[in-house]
């Protein structure tokens, strides 16, 4: 019972209610716009025939006066029929209107009549994000997470307006936990701000950003010149300053559709590592650069009480290749040159290629590169419904072979999976010590083959999964399967190690001696002759603590202003920023800057209306108060059957004195029909498209 009453509770709460809430909002929506045509109708003395909410057959309604007020069986818009206005039937010559008709009324109390709707809109838009600065809401707040070291927020030189004495010099680049004050003048109240200037951007635009920055409990503040450039998107190329919103310390759920190894719960509250406090994001990779790849003691805060978990970190880096994605094909290699135009490549069969920089991404080669070992993977999440979890990994495997290949790499992986997309193929893995075999069937997604894991490198066993050709190792005559007892420093006793983290330990100690390297294979153990001392630095890589757990909630910050004089500001100052959002928008694709993969359609606004729905109703408002903004803008453009293509017509009826001919009226307004509906296919279709490209 309990089950089944738990069931009930969860449709309701992340469906049927969330649904509900969209209904009734797109129903205010329509109505609202509608009752705008009305009472600007019923103002200038034009008969209203029918007020309706959905298109369709009538279900029900009510009749009052000479307006008959109804709801329709299709919940696609709605409608004001006014005597004398018929967007679809055609119209005939010399026909007579009737002087409380819609076509007697003069041009400008028709346009009245037409803007109103929109009008309406606005308002009411305006009336939402009032009530929603009333409540309160939140937005990612506008701080510095991380920086994408190849785009130019982390290039961008930055003057500070007054600094204290032994503040650095003038900075190069921003860091996390900048928090962003403004962007060309205009107050950056929230990280959406930051997204928006970056999207609706000129290629060659620069931005002047005042920044705080706060150190040793000093903030200081000053101003940087950012620029933008493209990167490939999931909506396409698009412009970006390369900054990423800042977390919090505070974990989220699991994904629901996916299994992690981790020990963390939602609402969980990091304050500690190794003893050291936490008190911002932030703060842990400065942690992270003082840990070795031992395990970390990861101190949180769960019901009020402190609790320990011994957490082994992630490593990664080493001088590895880069992997490349264009439009046609993966490649190998090292990026050696880059610009706004192009990024040159050098490949790993020794040439040279240059590259359109907004349409290239680079990726890691491999996740972790000792002298040229890779070692082998470990499962750390499973995403359910995709070929892997369907196949029963589970989050702890170890990757022992993929494919009768061995152990795989990272980018053996991808080979394999694009080698056998949609085919069957045996992976084994080690769990518990117990060798177990799974099938899989790799699946094309989007522009890749993937088999729905997340992994990170096997630390806990120095075996080597693989050797990058022209390496040391490889030099050295390490192979696949091998694995690595001991280093040894020249002139010194043999160092044992049992994992990947004591060998990367052990050749930091040897403090750039020459060392040797103890390996056993199929047969019994051998000795590596010396390596050169400049091989190995510690600076190359990287240790993560919480790389392979789950993730921590966006830093947020809380809009609210309980003085409804500053609400409705903040309001009206919304709603004027969305429609130049909107119009801005628009304009971007229009002139190929921004990609119509950002458009959604019906399928698409509904599920983002769900997602709000779950998240809260007054989320829920804020959307609604977008999509109204959003609603009025496509209405009044210069588009036939739409109010704005209705306008044209009159505008040019008013200069030429006369209406258009109804034969080109009717010929327009069907075309116009034609190309709105396609319109509406077509982002549906991509709306349909990218629900199931992000299923299994």
């Amino acid at each position: 019972m309990d089950v089944f009453l738990g069931n009930v509770a969860g449709l309701w709460t992340q469906w049927l209610w969330p649904v509900l809430q969209l209904l009734i909002g797109l129903g205010l929506l329509i109505f609202v716009h509608e009752l705008g045509h009305f009472l600007a109708a019923r103002w200038v003395g034009i008969k209203v025939e029918r007020l309706a909410l959905g298109m369709g057959p009538r279900l029900f309604g009510i009749r009052r006066g000479e307006t008959d007020y109804c709801v329709n069986a299709l919940p696609l818009g709605g409608y004001v029929r006014m005597l004398g206005q018929e967007d679809f039937k055609p119209l005939e010559e010399n026909q007579k209107p009737d002087p409380r008709s819609f076509m007697a009324k003069s041009v400008g109390a028709r346009l009245f009549v037409l803007s109103a709707g929109v009008v309406m809109n606005v308002i009411f838009a305006a009336i939402l994000f009032i009530v929603v600065c009333l409540v309160g809401i939140k937005f990612r707040a506008p701080v510095v997470g991380n920086t994408v070291e190849t785009l130019p927020a982390a290039r961008a030189k930055i003057v500070w307006d007054d600094p204290p004495e032994g503040w650095p010099p003038a900075g190069k680049g921003l860091e996390p936990g900048d928090r962003i004050l403004s962007i060309d003048g205009k107050y950056a109240e929230s990280f959406e701000i930051v997204q928006v200037s970056a999207v609706l951007a000129h290629e060659d635009e620069t931005f002047e950003m005042r920044i705080e920055r706060t150190r040793n409990g000093k903030k200081v503040t000053g101003t940087a010149q950012v620029g933008v450039e493209y990167r490939p998107s999931d909506f396409g190329r698009q412009l970006m300053f390369g900054i990423a919103p800042a977390a919090d310390i505070v974990f989220f759920d699991e994904p629901e559709d996916a299994k992690l190894a981790s020990p963390f719960r939602k609402g969980d509250k990091v304050v500690k590592i190794n003893g050291r406090q936490v008190r911002h994001n932030w703060d842990i990779a400065k942690i992270e650069k003082d840990l070795d790849g031992r395990p970390a003691t990861v101190t949180v805060l769960r019901d009020d009480k402190e609790m320990d978990f011994i957490i082994q970190p992630d490593i990664s880096g080493g001088k590895r290749g880069d992997m490349l994605w264009s439009e046609d094909k993966r490649y190998y290699g090292k990026e050696i040159g880059r610009d706004k135009k192009e990024v040159t490549f050098h490949l790993e069969d020794g040439t040279e290629k240059k590259f359109p920089t907004r349409e290239v991404i680079v990726g890691s080669d491999e996740l972790l590169d000792v002298l040229g070992m890779i070692p082998r993977l470990k499962v750390t999440g499973v995403i359910d419904g995709s070929p892997a979890g369907k196949s029963g990994l589970e989050p702890g495997d170890i990757i022992a072979d993929y494919g009768e290949r061995g152990p795989p790499t990272f980018r053996n992986i991808l080979d394999i999976n694009e080698e056998f997309a949609d085919k069957e193929v045996r992976m084994v893995v080690l769990r518990n010590g117990e060798s177990i075999r799974k099938w899989l069937k790799p699946k094309s997604r989007k522009n890749s083959v993937q088999i729905g894991i997340m992994q990170m490198s096997d630390l806990d066993h120095a075996v080597v999964a693989g050797v990058r050709a022209g390496s040391p190792a490889d030099k050295a005559g390490i192979r696949s399967g091998d694995v690595i007892e001991a280093i040894v420093p020249e002139g010194e006793q043999p160092v044992k190690v049992e994992n990947w983290v004591d060998v990367l330990i052990a050749l930091k100690k040897a403090d750039g001696k020459k060392i040797g390297i103890i390996c056993r294979g199929d047969e019994k153990p051998r000795s590596i002759g010396l390596l050169d001392k400049k091989l190995f630095d510690p600076a190359d890589y990287k240790v993560s603590v919480f790389e392979s757990t789950a993730g921590f909630n966006p830093l947020t910050v809380t809009i609210q202003k309980p003085n409804p004089l500053a609400a409705i500001a903040w309001g009206a100052r919304k709603t004027c920023d969305q429609l130049v959002m909107t119009y801005g928008t628009l304009r971007s694709m229009i002139t190929g800057r921004l990609s119509t993969k950002a458009l959604s359609g019906p399928v698409g606004i509904g599920g983002i209306a769900i997602k709000a729905g779950r998240h809260s109703v007054i989320r829920l408002v804020y959307f609604m108060a977008f999509l109204s903004v959003t609603l009025a803008v496509i209405n009044f453009l210069p588009i036939p059957v739409l109010d704005g293509g209705h306008a044209v017509f009159l505008l040019i009826e008013k200069i030429r004195g006369k209406p258009v001919p109804v034969k080109i009226m009717n010929i327009v307004q069907i075309t116009g029909l034609a190309l709105l509906l396609g319109v509406i296919v077509a982002v549906t279709w991509q709306d349909i498209a990218r629900i199931l490209g992000d299923r299994w």
